[in-house]
């Protein structure tokens, strides 16, 4: 037993078979189309028709690119977004095979958590969410025709992990959304991960700055003297698809008097006293640290735009050397949380203190945190919850009302690199090799 543990922390998991779901065999097994498989919810296609509403993009996708674009479209003309946000209500999720029948079971548990949400059944007080599942052919078409001055960096990194830590930035900030690892399974639908106190103005006590949503940070263009319509608040890129652009401007999210408006969701994965040097003994490269493994945004957000260029920065710069850098802190959750923080820092002028993010000092499960006008930031509970007692960090149960989701840290890049676990126990007992490489 003791060896079969041992295996289990080095990441030597075993991938068990299980019959797939019937959600699963429904919409992954008999579903169509290249790329990927999909679910776009009848009623979407339905109130645009009843509404007399002229669709840009294809009643019947064939390919996982236009199956997204459709979802965004719809999502736009009825109005689908998650409470108190701009947030699309669509669900992406990417593994490398649509052959469920070799899937671990992880993997079907959690895209069957996912379908389940998007399509609730009878008598559910949830709203409709489209759910899309890309395949490595899918993720291909993406960075091919959204991120062409990246593609071919993309295709030439040299660690997997490092192509799907951008996809999973490049696909909400295109599409907008949901985003959820493969290992994820919700707790709550992803309409209830936007509550009421999340939205509330809150104050760093160190500087006694104060916070909270603020719309004036994302000035939406004049109104159409013609129709009255604001166009998209946030910038749409030069040289985007034309009939992608046609559809931001024709998508209004929320009025733009709503204070209450949340453009994008991240949750902290590190939450440490920054005095301390438990955070890098650890293996996080901040006190206060984003995780990846969960997020949501608004097509075009600054913060999703600030990480894309910044990726495309340092691979570039890096290109000679990519091999010597960590993934982590190339693509990973660092690369993340120093995207989203530097973000936050231009649209509000520097006045915005990133440890005061921390949990710790709030009431048990921390509270959201609204930053640079209308991100989100959710306590380490959020994403995180269920640790243990070692690098517990204020993290408490899955059943506490902040929990939205629980990740079971099953990532398919793991594998035994002894350098990696001799590292990991330098660092933690030591206090040394800070700068060793994290993963393999």
């Amino acid at each position: 037993m003791s060896f079969l543990f041992l295996l289990t922390e080095l990441g030597v998991r075993p991938h068990p078979r299980h019959p797939a779901s019937e959600l699963v065999q429904k919409h992954i097994d008999r579903g169509g189309g290249t790329g990927g498989r999909w679910y776009i919810p009848p009623s979407w296609l339905e109130d645009a028709q009843s509404a007399n509403h002229s669709l840009l993009s294809g009643l019947h996708p064939t390919t996982v690119l236009e199956a997204a674009q459709l979802a965004l479209e719809l999502s736009l003309l009825t109005s689908s977004f998650a409470p108190r946000s701009r947030i699309p209500l669509i669900a992406h999720q990417t593994w490398r095979s649509l052959k469920t029948s070799a899937w671990p079971e992880t993997v079907q548990r959690s895209v069957d958590s996912w379908l389940s949400a998007a399509t609730p059944s009878n008598g559910s007080q949830h709203a409709d969410m489209a759910y899309i599942l890309w395949d490595d052919n899918g993720v291909d078409q993406l960075m091919k025709k959204y991120e062409p001055t990246l593609f071919e960096l993309f295709r030439g990194l040299p660690y997997p992990v490092e192509k799907a830590d951008i996809f999973r930035v490049a696909v909400i900030h295109w599409f907008g959304g949901f985003y959820g690892d493969v290992d994820v399974n919700l707790l709550q639908h992803p309409d209830d991960w936007i509550q009421a106190g999340d939205v509330l103005p809150w104050t760093d006590t160190l500087t006694s700055t104060s916070h909270g949503p603020d719309n004036s940070l994302h000035v939406a263009s004049s109104p159409d003297p013609n129709t009255g319509v604001t166009a998209y608040p946030y910038q749409i890129p030069l040289g985007c698809p034309s009939l992608y652009e046609q559809l931001m401007n024709r998508g209004l999210a929320q009025e733009s008097s709503n204070d209450n408006v949340v453009g994008a969701v991240f949750g902290i994965e590190c939450d440490t006293d920054p005095r301390s040097s438990h955070y890098w003994r650890w293996g996080y490269s901040y006190p206060v640290q984003l995780t990846n493994w969960a997020m949501a945004s608004a097509p075009l957000h600054p913060s999703t735009s600030a990480y894309m260029t910044q990726v495309t920065s340092e691979i570039r710069t890096n290109l000679s050397v990519l091999h010597s850098i960590d993934p982590l802190d190339l693509t990973g959750p660092p690369a993340l949380t120093k995207a989203v923080n530097a973000s936050a820092a231009l649209l509000t002028g520097s006045n915005l203190r990133w440890n005061s993010l921390t949990g710790l000092s709030d009431p048990p499960g921390g509270r959201g945190k609204v930053i640079a006008g209308d991100v989100l930031i959710l306590p380490i509970t959020g994403f995180s919850p269920g640790r243990g007692r070692y690098q517990n960090m204020g993290s408490m149960p899955t059943t506490h009302d902040s929990a939205r989701l629980v990740h079971q840290a099953q990532g398919s890049w793991r594998k035994t690199d002894w350098r990696v676990e001799l590292g990991k126990v330098c660092r933690s007992q030591l206090g040394l090799c800070r700068n060793w490489k994290k993963i393999p």
